[in-house]
């Protein structure tokens, strides 16, 4: 008996069986005989409670056979849909108190940026982020207020969260620009002021490694180590680790020779870093607090 067969016979007899009572579901599956499974394709037919056939009526039963494919019979209860439970929606935008990682967050005198994670250092929690959105792209000393939300996003003084503690600076190299360059500067730059932005650089010489600042919160009931989209996070990584790849390909002589090898590399540094991390991430999401 091919398993076509009997998916055909089940689609023949499925509203039948349905018209009896006390078959609440009708599927496909292996005849279970005496508690052990067998290898014999069947019509499964599920009951809300299995009754001795003389406590039934008899257009109630359920036929032994089904034009040739034969039944097992399987008591289930009575099935009822649930609701889908879902974490509430969060507005990544809203103070929200304790802050997990995802959400609004800046400087003072920043817009607005993202808190990405917490982190360690000398023994306390620091939230970690970008220096451009939490030490103003050096503009900025420790001690300074950071706000969650962002500035951008709402964010008052009455919402810091934290205070700067520390950042890696971006070097800016200051080329010279010549005469229409600083015409363009002199002109563009008060109207950016205007709007709570500045001109900036970009390096040319020096290499920034990082984008990088910590801010030290001030109480460690307003953070929350969770993070937002998981799986955001290693699309992120996967991103960031595959940018150091494509560079080495185009600046790196031997780089399209390698980057076979390249990828492979960056997929278990990826593996060995995501899976350890999400299995950690994901108990700090279902703990209770």
């Amino acid at each position: 008996m091919s398993w076509g067969e009997v998916r055909a016979a089940r689609t023949a007899h499925e509203a039948s069986l349905f018209s009896r009572a006390n078959v609440v579901g009708v599927a496909v599956g292996q005849k279970v005989i005496h508690g052990h499974g067998t290898d014999e394709p069947c019509v499964v037919v599920y009951v809300e409670r299995k009754r001795p056939e003389a406590e039934l009526r008899r257009r109630d039963i359920v036929p032994k056979v089904l034009t040739g494919v034969r039944t097992d019979v399987v008591e289930t209860g009575r099935f009822a849909a649930r609701e889908l439970v879902n974490r509430a929606a969060v507005d990544r935008t809203e103070r929200i108190r304790p802050a997990p990682g995802g959400v609004s967050i800046a400087h003072e005198r920043v817009t607005a940026g993202t808190l990405g994670v917490l982190a360690t250092r000398d023994g306390h929690t620091v939230i970690l982020s970008n220096n451009h959105v939490l030490a103003n792209e050096n503009d900025a000393r420790p001690g300074d207020a950071i706000l969650q939300p962002g500035p951008a996003d709402g964010g008052r003084p009455i919402d810091e969260i934290a205070r700067l503690e520390d950042f890696v600076p971006i070097a800016f190299n200051q080329r010279n620009l010549g005469a229409f360059g600083r015409f363009l500067e002199r002109l563009l730059g008060p109207l950016l002021a205007l709007l709570g932005l500045q001109l900036k650089r970009l390096p040319k010489e020096t290499l920034n490694i990082v984008d990088a600042a910590i801010a030290a919160p001030l109480s460690e009931d307003l953070i929350d180590p969770r993070i937002l989209e998981i799986g955001l996070v290693g699309v992120v990584l996967y991103h960031a680790l595959n940018g150091v790849r494509v560079m080495l390909v185009d600046f790196w002589s031997k780089g399209p020779k390698y980057q076979r090898v390249m990828l492979w590399t960056i997929l278990t540094i990826w593996f060995l870093v995501m899976i350890p991390g999400a299995g950690r991430i994901l108990i700090n999401m279902f703990a209770e607090h």
